[in-house]
């Protein structure tokens, strides 16, 4: 191929990688929401066209058409947390330039990447088998793509996809990709692809699937995995097309953003999620539903328990009104009680028991007691 064809295939792969199965209307900003965020907070993974880095302060958020405040926008390279994992077929039919190429192309992806990036390696034919776990390490990189490995039989597609998330979900990355490149079908495989994407939502994690067309290549369930965890699906007939797919695939992933805000829509709603970038043609869509509240019917903010029902009832204000009146009378009583025999108590220790008994007392000396002990406060 020339190099006028190389640059032409690189830039028709980049429109297609860009733009996954899920999101051909919205232009070619991707958004990806992260399984693991709880209501109300909310967090994307926002892929840009390669070579166009922004300004946070250019990205808009609306939910169901409202703009949305205290939007954060972070790179994910900034964080360390999006690695990638290559996926490459070793299975027999690969031999001789399908697997040269291949790798050649591999090495190429790493040579590009930021060098924050994280990076992993894994090789398949009738079992996965990791070459390099996550690392940034530049020449731990480069040691492990310098030569082929040995080819089998077997072309275990979904085992070595989940290989790749096992990998994404125990580095704990906040966004993950798998780039996964097969010429074959798949032969045997444990995995299958209803577990694969729900692995691949568990792991916030998406996976590019490449095919490289050979006289055994069937490329419908690489096609299915892209389209059902967000990915996309390229398909490459020569070496030079491999090889400009790694390329637009690479500085995609290397132009990420971590998105979060903090979302006020109400509890059992559906919500359309749209984001666009001031220069960026097009727009990028996602939507979730909201939990809805707990019990069998939505509560109102002055009903939340049946504690709170009850109070609010009928019987429940009158037996809250007479309880407080007890209790008003109670204090009363403690109150005034006291008093009137206060004076009685001081002057007991100088009167015989038999001359201040209340068996003997008449209401003369009791207005007397009172009174004085009245006099006597008036002074204090």
């Amino acid at each position: 191929m020339s190099r006028r064809g190389a640059v032409i295939a690189a830039v028709a792969v980049a429109c297609a990688l860009l733009v996954p199965a899920r999101a051909h209307a919205q232009g070619q900003l991707t958004l990806t929401p992260q399984q693991g965020t709880e209501f109300p907070d909310r967090t994307f993974v926002l892929t840009l066209p390669n070579g166009r880095p922004i300004d946070p302060a250019s990205v808009s958020v609306t939910e169901n058409g409202q703009p949305v405040d205290g939007v954060r926008v972070a790179p994910l390279q900034s964080l360390d947390q999006a690695g990638v994992v290559l996926v490459i077929d070793a299975s027999d039919s690969m031999h001789g330039a399908s697997i040269e190429t291949a790798f050649a192309a591999a090495r190429q992806f790493a040579a590009q990447r930021d060098p924050r990036q994280p990076l992993a390696v894994v090789v398949f034919n009738n079992r996965a088998t990791v070459l390099l776990p996550f690392t940034t390490n530049g020449d731990k990189i480069t040691a492990a793509l310098a030569t082929t490995p040995q080819l089998a039989q077997g072309t275990h597609i979904l085992d070595a996809a989940a290989q790749g998330l096992s990998l994404i979900g125990a580095a704990h990355m906040q966004s993950g990709s798998v780039v996964i490149m097969s010429d074959g079908a798949d032969t045997g495989s444990n995995e299958t692809l209803a577990k694969l994407d729900a692995t691949a939502r568990n792991e916030r994690a998406r996976v590019y699937a490449v095919g490289l067309q050979s006289s055994d290549f069937q490329p419908q369930l690489l096609q299915q995995i892209a389209d059902s965890t967000g990915g996309s699906y390229t398909e490459a007939s020569s070496a030079d097309q491999l090889t400009a797919i790694y390329h637009a695939l690479g500085a995609a992933l290397a132009n990420q953003y971590l998105l979060g805000y903090r979302s006020l829509q109400p509890a059992a709603a559906t919500v359309d999620v749209r984001v666009t970038v001031a220069g960026v043609s097009g727009n990028a869509h996602s939507s979730y539903q909201t939990p809805a509240l707990s019990g069998s019917a939505p509560r109102s903010a002055l009903s939340t328990s049946r504690f709170s029902d009850f109070i609010h009832s009928w019987i429940g204000a009158l037996l809250v009104a007479c309880l407080g009146g007890c209790l008003v009378a109670f204090a009363i009583i403690s109150i005034v009680q006291p008093r009137s025999r206060a004076l009685r108590r001081r002057v007991g220790g100088f009167v015989p028991e038999a001359e201040h008994s209340s068996s003997d007392s008449s209401p003369i000396t009791d207005a007397l007691y009172e009174g004085t002990e009245r006099a006597l406060e008036g002074t204090a």
